[in-house]
């Protein structure tokens, strides 16, 4: 009993001192993974499931002297085209006959991750879950779970050696798939020509709309007393970036903020209109998936908060914006 006693206390400090072991090769994957997105040029075909809906997506990615370009195509529903640089954001779009530039950069599928490993396990416990093969591609999985009830979990698949996202898969609540994005064929390149991201002239009966961030100059001083209460904000989100664009609609100025914890992103809009137009706008929570929405009147404007985060973060967040008098 004794011998069995001291093999088990032997067993358990074994596996003690492994869970950090396993926490700092999670780590490390993750870090890897957020350079290898970015810094590696590469070509594939990916799906998107999300919403009872599976999206087919082309992607080709470069990274060289001219910064990171990335191209997404959709192979199915539809039409669409979308093109990036360290500059531009370029969307086609085949059906309504339109291109939009911007200066803001693209919504993609991939999961991003920043920050540092103190900020991630601070609010996820990461582990390393074993070894799998996605798009003839070996790969580790990694698990990032949530200490809280503010962020959702995540599973990675992350290739090996590359560090490439293979598979991601978003888990709610109750560890429920709620998103999932995973490559069917992936291809590293050496180098890509520069004509393979060219924007060509879509043809006759195009309008082009060009979107660009305001000045100064450009919007009333009452942009300037939106605020965030930092103390109501739930915890490990910080602001990443603000700026102000005109609505598509009618021009009118809209502040635009993303808060991220470094997993999760959640974008805040906030539109100064009057009083009646406000309270004729929609208040309260919607959600699509995994995507949810809450939206309030706040004095003589309209606050919008939408991301990938459980809904009591995006409400939190929401209500944190705070307008000076």
């Amino acid at each position: 009993m004794k011998r069995l006693a001291k093999r088990l206390a032997g067993t358990l400090l074994l596996a003690a001192l492994a869970v950090p072991a396993l926490a700092d090769d999670a780590a490390e994957l993750i870090q890897k993974m957020a350079r290898a997105m970015e810094e590696l040029s590469y070509e594939g075909t990916f799906v998107y499931l999300h919403d009872g809906q599976v999206e087919t997506i082309s992607v080709l990615h470069d990274f060289g002297e001219q910064g990171v370009r990335e191209k997404l195509v959709s192979l199915n529903g539809e039409a669409r085209v979308i093109l990036r640089d360290d500059d531009n954001l370029t969307c086609i779009w085949p059906g309504s006959k339109s291109v939009v530039v911007s200066k803001s950069g693209p919504r993609t599928p991939f999961l991003r991750i920043g920050g540092d490993d103190d900020s991630l396990t601070h609010f996820y416990e990461l582990k390393t879950l074993g070894r799998d093969r996605v798009a003839g591609h070996q790969s580790h999985i990694v698990s990032l779970m949530p200490r809280d009830s503010f962020r959702y979990g995540y599973k990675l698949w992350v290739a090996d050696p590359s560090g490439l996202l293979l598979r991601s898969a978003m888990l709610d609540e109750q560890g429920r798939a709620v998103e999932q994005v995973m490559f069917t064929e992936l291809v590293l390149l050496d180098a890509v020509e520069d004509a393979r991201f060219a924007v060509e002239d879509p043809g006759p009966g195009y309008s082009v709309h060009r979107v660009g961030d305001m000045t100064s100059g450009d919007h009333p001083a009452d942009m300037a007393r939106i605020g965030f209460a930092e103390d109501s904000l739930p915890p490990g989100f910080v602001k990443l970036s603000e700026k102000v664009k005109p609505m598509p609609m009618d021009g009118n100025p809209v502040h635009h903020a993303v808060l991220s914890d470094g997993v999760a992103t959640v974008s805040v809009y906030v539109e100064l209109m009057s009083d009646e137009q406000a309270g004729k706008a929609y208040h309260g929570a919607t959600s699509m998936g995994a995507v949810h929405v809450f939206a309030r009147q706040l004095d003589a404007a309209y606050v919008t908060a939408v991301g990938e985060a459980p809904a009591v973060t995006v409400k939190k967040i929401a209500e944190s914006v705070s307008l000076q008098p």
